[in-house]
Order: structure tokens, then C-alpha cells, then sequence
């Protein structure tokens, strides 16, 4: 899955600025599917009320 990938990097870019939210994180698979799923949601709730402009380049 793209996404998870993607914030599995993310948490792994602020690894430094918290170790121990990045241990968690990457050491618990249910956590990761709690923050994926909700991440999930917020993504897709604040594209779906502000649909991005097509000429516009991808973030």
C-alpha cells in the first residue's frame, strides 16, 4: 500500500526528533493500523470536501 509506505517513511524522517514514538510505531503493528486508518480518513475526508485542482501538480 502506497500510503503505508509513505508514512512509514515520514516516521522514520522524525525518527530523531522522537525515538520513542518511531519504536512504537515501527515495533507494533496495531499501532501502525490505528495511525494508517486514521490518517486514512483525514486524508480522504479533507480531499473529498476540497477536491484538488487537476492543473495543479500532486504534493
Amino acid at each position: 500500500m502506497v500510503f503505508k509506505d509513505e508514512l512509514n517513511s515520514l516516521f522514520i524522517e522524525r525518527m530523531e526528533l522522537n525515538e520513542k514514538l518511531f519504536t512504537d510505531y515501527m515495533s507494533q503493528p496495531e499501532l501502525q493500523e490505528v495511525v494508517s486508518k486514521y490518517l486514512g480518513e483525514q486524508i480522504y475526508k479533507r480531499f473529498s470536501q476540497n477536491p484538488p485542482d487537476p492543473k495543479e501538480p500532486p504534493i
